[in-house]
């Protein structure tokens, strides 16, 4: 009984995302928008194939899904932007009504299948309520909208390419690069398709789907359509996904990505943080010190530098250094806002000087 409930619980929710992702796709392309990928899920890969200009993939874990846009109609109406944002929701509300009818039933309430179409009942309310409540939802550092809040926002009227896709990625840009002409960068891209294509699409699609998402940026960094600090800070948004993932091929991959960021902005801090920060995981430890410790001070022009601080801890922690591992932990907890890091890189550094204590013997 209980492999049935969580079969039926996987089931129920990969087809919820499934229809949820289609229904935008369909409804995109009857309002005319340009539809390129359709993803479900994250982790091992389970289908990935192509019907005519959109790319399908589908993922073994169902903890969510994205429609990525490429273009805007010829003629964007409100009404046209509303009946895409709505329909994913549409869909969550048609399962919730299909729910409760089963459960309404009384063969279905005395069998022993109640339980679990009641979990499903409950798991479905909590969906829609995450899709209707507007939401910016925080995606690698970047605040992108979920359907409630794009429903809102177009029925106030407000742009929302302009206010979420454009002002967000360029505001971050700002970071790589202090005198970056957002509001000339905004003008001059203001007729162009591609203005779907860059800013929080692409994070939204690397960090749902990194194949997918280098391969929709590559052509952005050989063309024109970024600025050198737009492309510095693309770079770090890829190479901090990989860093992520602590497999040696992928951290070497970053490590070439992030040198090619700084070819863009050469003093852009925190794509030097990310390099620093790899240089210590592929085991070049001193190179690693040298480049972050100028950005872990109190004059350093980094906004957040508890990632920096944990990475020189645990750099100093294998060379078994405990009195500068305890003084960047402490640095690192005092950036850390929500502690998490802190935490993490807590542990790792303590191992990391058993470790050098051991090799000392």
């Amino acid at each position: 009984m209980v492999v049935f409930f969580l079969v039926a619980l996987y089931c129920w929710t990969m087809a919820r995302i499934i229809l949820h992702e289609c229904a935008h796709m369909i409804a995109g392309r009857l309002a005319e928008f340009g539809i390129s990928y359709v993803l479900v899920g994250t982790g091992a890969k389970l289908l990935d194939f192509r019907r005519g200009k959109i790319r399908f993939i589908i993922r073994a874990y169902p903890s969510g899904g994205a429609t990525i846009t490429s273009s805007l109609p010829a003629k964007y109406t409100r009404l046209k932007e509303l009946a895409y944002s709505s329909a994913g929701l549409v869909v969550e509300l048609s399962a919730l009504g299909v729910l409760i009818w089963l459960y309404s039933m009384e063969a279905v309430r005395d069998s022993k299948y109640d339980l679990t179409v009641f979990v499903l009942l409950f798991a479905q309310s909590v969906s829609v309520l995450q899709n209707a409540i507007p939401l910016k939802l925080k995606i690698l550092g970047s605040k992108t909208p979920n359907d409630g809040m794009r429903i809102w926002q177009t029925l106030r009227g407000r742009d929302l390419y302009r206010d979420y896709s454009a002002d967000e990625f360029l505001e971050n840009t700002r970071q790589y690069d202090s005198d970056f002409p957002a509001e000339d960068v905004w003008l001059r891209r203001a007729s162009m398709d591609e203005i779907l294509a860059f800013g929080n699409d692409i994070i939204v699609l690397v960090a749902i789907d990194e194949e997918a998402g280098f391969h929709q940026v590559e052509r952005y960094l050989e063309g024109d359509l970024f600025l050198p600090a737009e492309k510095a800070y693309v770079c770090d948004i890829l190479a901090s996904t990989q860093l992520r993932s602590k497999k040696k091929p992928l951290l070497k991959e970053a490590y070439t990505i992030t040198q090619r960021g700084l070819t863009y902005v050469p003093k852009a801090h925190p794509l030097t943080c990310t390099l620093g920060c790899l240089q210590i995981e592929l085991g070049m430890i001193d190179e690693g010190i040298d480049t972050l410790t100028p950005l872990s001070g109190e004059d350093s022009p980094l906004k957040d530098k508890s990632l920096c601080c944990a990475y020189l801890a645990k750099a100093h922690a294998g060379k078994g250094d405990k009195q500068r591992m305890k003084t960047m932990l402490k640095a690192c907890k005092k950036s850390d806002k929500s502690g998490l890091i802190h935490r993490r890189f807590s542990k790792q550094a303590k191992a990391a000087l058993r470790q050098a204590r051991r090799r000392a013997r």
